[in-house]
């Protein structure tokens, strides 16, 4: 699909990501959650929490106490790697 009329019309316009290719993204994503959580465990935020992430950072912050943005940011991370592991193609 072209997106404007001077747009390529390349193989890689038109093909849809590999498995190994959707891994990686997941593996990406789960690895920079869980250095988040390293970071906000070593420099925990304090109310009030501002920005468009406030109401998750204050829900943590409430029910678990000073280190909880920073867990339950590293269990979500943890478990986006799993995903991305779970899903890298095996031979």
């Amino acid at each position: 699909m072209k997106l404007w009329r001077g747009q390529p019309d390349h193989e890689h316009w038109r093909r849809s990501p590999s498995r190994k290719e959707v891994a990686s993204c997941w593996l990406g994503l789960g690895s920079v959650c869980l250095l988040l959580g390293v970071v906000q465990w070593l420099e925990p935020s304090h109310p009030p929490f501002t920005g468009r992430w406030s109401w998750f950072t204050g829900m943590a912050y409430q029910a678990i106490g000073l280190h909880g943005p920073a867990i339950v940011t590293s269990v979500l991370g943890l478990l986006v790697l799993t995903v991305g592991l779970a899903s890298w193609p095996r031979k």
